[in-house]
């Protein structure tokens, strides 16, 4: 199996000198007086921007989340995952800062930032890395603030997908200027006339809050929007255990399990790590489970919190250079609510209403046991077989005409099952189980699906590739 390997994760030191704004000791000071930072800067702004090194120009995805104020202070990301934390100073509607990069790739920049409107933010970056000279130029906005060029007419209020984003910790509101609160807008800009988000105050009862907030915007409408649910640290706790009706995704971000703490059985110690507690259950199936972990590989201020695994659930490998409090920074970086969200949305325009794998299938390609792995191309024009696959049955047919027929089911790990029903004439005569099979669905993007099979020992083919129609 393939594995991804996230590379140049950096720690960023940020530092500033004030000479540039009001000149750094040299005595006699001025009689004018500083003009006040213009408190607009608060916030989360996000955009791609274009970034030039060595002649060639990628775009990069950059947030930013501002607290204004003398100095300036937040958060500067990636969209490789955080990189550090901004310092630096506003004046009016202008802000400077100078970025010292440490890791393994070093390097510094300096970068200006200008209010243009309340909703945007100019961005301009230059230095050098250990790749050599670069610069980074574009405009920064908060998510959600415009509408975007896919958005469609509103419908009086009713909403497609909506997005719960849940706080950790035992109480307090929720931070609509942290990671957190950036996520929120972020899932929301995906399409903000048929995305809706909020986030949810750290509570006991955080699934009874966000229930009577689906009740409030679901009233009136033809049907109830699809849910995506976010939630950190005991927040991830609450999405777990979850007992709401038509999820589409769920994103668990280094949950914790208070009782593991506060009430661990006797005799034990309380478990602030919870990495090696054997995995734990979701309480409800539905859509699909992310849990993004942290490495804690890097210092941590605070309790020494490492969130547990969960069963069935699909878990990337523990981000590097990550711990409890920064991985929030880093999933919000690497855009994952943000994909989830505009999966969902895509699915339930292909008809699928949040299940990926609904719709008509070309067969395209497939692996054999012996390709190590390793794709040919895809032949888009198919290579003998066609899927039809509604909400309670799945029908492959090929090009000789024999046709299959299974009921099915798919778990919230995308486990699949298939028990064939019925078959046409033109198929062998084998008994009908000998057409059942088992195996796990992926999907790299809404229109590609990979069916890899449970393998016997007998077995050939390991999985089919299929293109949506």
């Amino acid at each position: 199996m393939k594995r991804i390997v996230i590379k140049n994760i950096f720690a960023a030191v940020f530092a500033i000198c004030l000479t540039v704004l009001y000149g750094c000791g040299g005595g006699g000071g001025s009689d004018n007086k500083e003009q006040a930072a213009n408190p607009m800067f608060k916030g989360a702004f996000s955009a791609n921007v274009a970034m030039t090194q060595g002649g060639n120009v990628t775009s990069k995805t950059v947030t930013m989340i501002l607290n204004v104020g003398s100095p300036l202070s937040g958060t500067f990301i990636m969209e490789s995952g955080i990189i550090g934390s901004v310092s630096g100073e506003v004046v009016g509607n202008t802000g400077i800062f100078t970025v010292t990069i440490s890791g393994t790739c070093p390097g510094s920049f300096t970068g200006s930032l200008t209010l243009v409107d309340d909703n945007t933010i100019s961005f301009n970056v230059n230095g050098s890395d250990c790749n050599g000279s670069f610069s980074m130029q574009g405009s920064l906005v908060r998510p959600g603030s415009a509408p975007l060029a896919n958005d469609i007419t509103p419908k009086a209020g009713c909403y497609d997908i909506a997005v719960a984003v849940l706080r950790g910790g035992l109480g307090g509101a929720f931070d609509d200027n942290d990671a957190l609160g950036a996520i929120k807008d972020q899932a929301e800009s995906v399409n903000t006339q048929r995305v809706i988000a909020k986030g949810i105050e750290a509570s006991p009862v955080q699934i009874d809050l966000v229930r009577e907030w689906l009740d409030e915007i679901s009233h009136g409408c033809p049907k109830p929007p699809r849910i995506v649910l976010v939630g950190h640290s005991l927040g991830g706790d609450s999405v777990r255990l979850a007992d709401l009706p038509n999820m589409c995704s769920r994103i668990t971000i280094d949950p914790i399990d208070q009782e593991e703490i506060f009430n661990p059985p006797q005799g034990e110690q309380p478990k602030f790590n919870q990495r090696e507690l054997p995995p734990k259950r979701i309480k409800r199936a539905g859509g699909r489970f992310l849990n993004y972990l942290a490495s804690n590989d890097i210092l941590m201020v605070g309790l020494p919190l490492l969130g547990y695994r969960i069963e069935n659930a699909n878990e990337p490998d523990p981000q590097i250079l990550t711990n409890h409090y920064t991985i929030v920074g880093r999933v919000l970086g690497l855009r994952i609510v943000y994909k989830e969200v505009e999966s969902c949305l895509n699915a339930i325009d292909q008809g699928g209403g949040g299940t990926p794998w609904i719709g008509k299938w070309l067969l395209v390609n497939f692996l054999s046991t012996d390709d190590n792995g390793v794709w040919d191309p895809d032949d888009l024009s198919g290579i003998g077989m066609t899927a039809e696959i509604t909400s309670t049955t799945w029908k492959e047919t090929d090009d000789s005409g024999c046709a299959v027929t299974f009921s099915y089911t798919v778990d919230s790990n995308l486990r699949y099952a298939k028990h064939a029903t019925s078959k046409t004439s033109q198929c062998a005569s084998a008994p009908l189980n000998m057409f059942d099979e088992s195996g796990k669905l992926e999907f790299p993007t809404n229109n590609d699906m990979i069916d890899r099979f449970d393998l016997l020992p007998s077995d050939d083919l390991a999985a089919f590739k299929w293109k949506r129609q």
